[in-house]
């Protein structure tokens, strides 16, 4: 006999020590049912930014899948994180702080939309998600839409929704001791 994945996340938690997929999780799946969208969480590992969790509907999908990494100057997920973080480690990765009026905004508003066009057009919600006592950034999350009808007011109920995610998944990761 030997102890499974399930044994070991209960041992994990009565320790309070979990992996970050069992802290944001639960966070994503709540976003992913809020918003009735896809919800998808991209995190920073100081030099990329790379998805780690999902939760999709069938007519609603990410587009990518766990482990895609895309260079940040070209990630929607990353721009929102973009404001809080260190210009030298900014440079190293190739990447401008040209638009301080777009990132001043994005620090002010505490999220990020965008339209981005493809073979179809995506709009996209995202806020960070910061280890929550030391302000230090782990990654963002946010949700994905197919749709181009949504109302202003459908707009802002999103940002509403993905800022309290991000707020939770810090509080999550404030409580507890990533293993």
């Amino acid at each position: 006999y030997y102890c499974g994945e399930e044994m070991m996340s209960t041992a994990r938690a009565a320790l309070g020590q979990s992996t970050l997929e069992e802290l944001i999780q639960p966070c994503v799946d709540e976003l992913a049912v809020k918003a009735s969208l896809s919800a998808a969480y991209f995190h920073w590992d100081e030099d990329w930014i790379y998805l780690r969790l999902k939760h999709e509907w069938p007519d609603n999908f990410h587009y990518a899948d766990i482990g895609y990494r895309k260079h940040p100057l070209h990630h929607t997920f990353f721009r929102c994180i973009q404001p809080y973080l260190d210009r030298k480690r900014l440079k190293k990765i190739g990447v401008s702080q040209e638009d301080t009026e777009l990132l001043s905004q994005i620090k002010e508003d505490g999220h990020y939309s965008q339209y981005e066009k493809y073979a179809f057009t995506l709009f996209r919600v995202c806020a960070p998600v910061f280890y929550a006592e030391r302000g230090i950034v782990a990654g963002s999350i946010g949700v994905t839409s197919l749709a181009l009808d949504h109302t202003p007011k459908e707009i802002e109920t999103l940002t509403v929704i993905v800022s309290q995610s991000a707020q939770k998944a810090a509080q999550a990761l404030a409580n507890t001791q990533l293993k």
